[in-house]
């Protein structure tokens, strides 16, 4: 029953609590602004529990519960100290939940009190009441009762305090007492601080997955930029040994001084096709002068040969062969 008493306080006195509902207060207008159930002045508690039921997008698989613990922990992180005040939730919702079965033994204790009273008043003592000697059951009894009238006593105040307690509190958080149990209610702050834990470590780990993500993204950005880098300055510095390096393009190739299309390899493609040109043109003119003083010298040597040859001659053949000799040597 105390620590009913002490949930039930704070409850109701609870700082922090109060900030996170008037944010789950804010966060729910936000959605619903554009619909009938926007500009909301209060919620109904049971409500808070379908936070974790509720997707935050149609992308991410992240509860609005889970959206809440971040903003929570990111932006207000004095709001946590609301799990500290609600550490006892679960235990008071187990002890209201056995509420009747306690109601009943406190109302028993009190009636035996009441007939132990009367049964040592009546039968005990009085008239014609007479006691053997040596006998100590009423003097016992008597101080039993006191006794045990004594710790019913403070039994009775913490009882009717914490019947007080309870009922005020869900009153406080616009419940009906006699509609809804005392346990139900309880119920749904130690649902909710469970709820959250499992949200915080979920949406932590999110967070950390993702600034893994985001990190990873940078380097490669970083190692791309770095090989760009590198390229260029290998570009510059075939420039400096000169190179000429231009960018390709697929219009057509000019190969003057002055071109801006083309690439340096269809340029030097050119100049080669040029050159073989050149070589080739130059091999053909020394051929045709080769060919034309071969034809000049042959036909030399056929004016001579007539000159040489006798009409009528002893020795014909001996004749030809000199002066044959005579023209090569010539």
């Amino acid at each position: 029953m105390t620590i009913v008493l002490e949930v039930a306080d704070t409850l109701k006195n609870s700082s922090s609590l109060k900030e996170l509902l008037c944010l789950i207060l804010l966060l729910g207008n936000f959605m619903n602004a554009s619909s009938i159930q926007g500009g909301a002045f209060g919620m109904r508690i049971s409500s808070i529990n379908k936070l974790a039921d509720t997707k935050a997008s149609n992308i991410s698989s992240m509860s609005l519960l889970n959206v809440l613990a971040g903003v929570t922990r990111r932006e207000f992180p004095h709001i946590l100290t609301f799990l500290d005040d609600l550490k006892n939730a679960s235990q008071a919702a187990r002890i209201m939940a056995s509420f009747n079965d306690m109601s009943q033994q406190y109302a028993e204790m009190r009636m035996s009190l009441r007939q132990l009273e009367v049964e040592l008043g009546s039968k005990w003592q009085g008239e014609g009441v007479q006691l053997e000697e040596g006998d100590r059951f009423l003097a016992v009894m008597n101080e039993h009762r006191e006794a045990a009238a004594n710790r019913f006593e403070d039994l009775q105040t913490l009882y009717l305090n914490m019947d007080a307690k309870w009922k005020s509190v869900m009153v406080f958080y616009g419940e009906n007492p006699a509609v809804m149990r005392p346990d139900d209610f309880f119920s749904t702050f130690s649902e909710f601080v469970k709820n959250w834990k499992e949200a915080s470590i979920q949406e932590e780990k999110y967070t950390q997955r993702m600034e893994r993500e985001e990190k990873k993204k940078r380097e490669d950005e970083e190692h791309k930029a770095r090989m760009e880098a590198k390229k260029e300055a290998k570009r510059l510095a075939e420039n400096t040994d000169g190179k000429v390096d231009t960018p390709q393009r697929v219009e057509g190739v000019d190969i003057s001084e002055e071109a801006t299309t083309g690439t340096e390899d269809d340029r030097k493609m050119m100049d080669n096709l040029l050159a073989k040109l050149r070589t080739g043109e130059s091999e053909v003119r020394t051929r045709h002068a080769r060919r034309a003083g071969r034809s000049r010298e042959v036909q030399d040597n056929s004016d001579v040969m007539p000159a040489l040859r006798p009409s009528t001659s002893t020795q014909p053949g001996a004749l030809s062969a000199e002066a044959l000799l005579r023209s090569l040597q010539a």
